[in-house]
C-alpha cells in the first residue's frame, strides 16, 4: 500500500487537503488551515448544502493548497482539526479528494477515505495508510458519524 502523503498526493501536481466540517447555519467556520508551522499557499471555502433533517445545519469544505505535503502531516491535520472545533464545528474530517457525498457520510463504506476526525469524543488522525482500513479506524469514523445523526 502507497504511503498516506503519496495517496493525498496523487495528482503529482501539488496536495490538497480536504477539511470538512459540519456547523449549525449561524456560525461561520473559518480556519486559517495553518498549523504546525506549516501554511498553505491557498485555502479555498465552499460552503454545500445544508444536511437534510439536521435543523439547517450545513457542511463546509475548506481546502489547503500545498506544493508538497506537509511533513510532520499528523500534527498539521490534528492542528486543523483543533482549529475547526474551536471555531464552531460540531464534526470536521480530512478526506481525499472526491470522496465526499451527502449520501456517504462518515459512513463506512468511506471510512478508509477518511484520514482525519474530530468531534465531542476528540481529535484521531491516521499516521500510516494500512490503519485505514483497520477495524479500529472504521469505529472511530462510525463514533462520529452517531454526532452527525444526533444533531437535530
Amino acid at each position: 500500500m502507497p504511503k498516506l502523503e503519496e495517496m493525498i498526493a496523487w495528482s503529482g501536481s501539488g496536495a490538497t487537503l480536504s477539511l470538512f466540517a459540519v456547523v449549525a447555519p449561524a456560525v461561520e467556520l473559518t480556519p486559517s488551515m495553518s498549523a504546525a508551522g506549516f501554511i498553505p499557499k491557498e485555502v479555498r471555502q465552499y460552503e454545500l448544502e445544508p444536511l437534510t433533517g439536521r435543523a439547517g445545519h450545513l457542511v463546509v469544505e475548506h481546502d489547503a493548497l500545498f506544493d508538497i505535503v506537509p511533513s510532520r502531516l499528523v500534527e498539521y491535520l490534528a492542528g486543523c482539526l483543533d482549529q475547526a472545533v474551536a471555531g464552531g464545528a460540531m464534526v470536521a474530517w480530512f478526506g481525499f479528494e472526491g470522496s465526499f457525498h451527502f449520501d456517504h457520510l462518515l459512513t463506512p463504506d468511506v471510512a478508509d477515505q477518511v484520514y482525519g476526525v474530530a468531534d465531542g469524543s476528540g481529535v484521531a488522525v491516521v499516521s500510516e495508510a494500512d490503519q485505514l482500513s483497520d477495524e479500529g479506524w472504521r469505529s472511530r469514523v462510525a463514533t462520529a458519524r452517531n454526532f452527525l445523526q444526533r444533531l437535530s
